[in-house]
């Protein structure tokens, strides 16, 4: 993940995930899963912030609860950076 403080009024986050992480299903099954985590988390991150979540290969044998568990590390340590 690549992060910034922000310029806009709210946090923009930005998905990234290539061909390396597999065929079409598999990169939008990984896109679904991320969408879904920050959808959840988006809330817990006070102030603003420009995010870039990279997507891994491994991304996809991980699956929707490790990816969400590290979407929530993210958001803890940002939400404490900012304080």
């Amino acid at each position: 993940m690549l992060f910034l403080r922000g310029r806009t009024a709210s946090s923009r986050w930005g998905l990234v995930v290539s061909k390396k992480v597999g065929n079409a299903v598999m990169r939008n099954r990984v896109k679904r899963w991320l969408r879904e985590s920050i959808r959840r988390r988006r809330t817990d991150l006070p102030g603003c912030w420009d995010l870039a979540v990279i997507a891994s290969p491994r991304a996809v044998d991980a699956g929707f609860h490790v990816l969400d568990q590290e979407i929530q590390e993210i958001t803890e340590r940002l939400s404490g950076a900012r304080r």
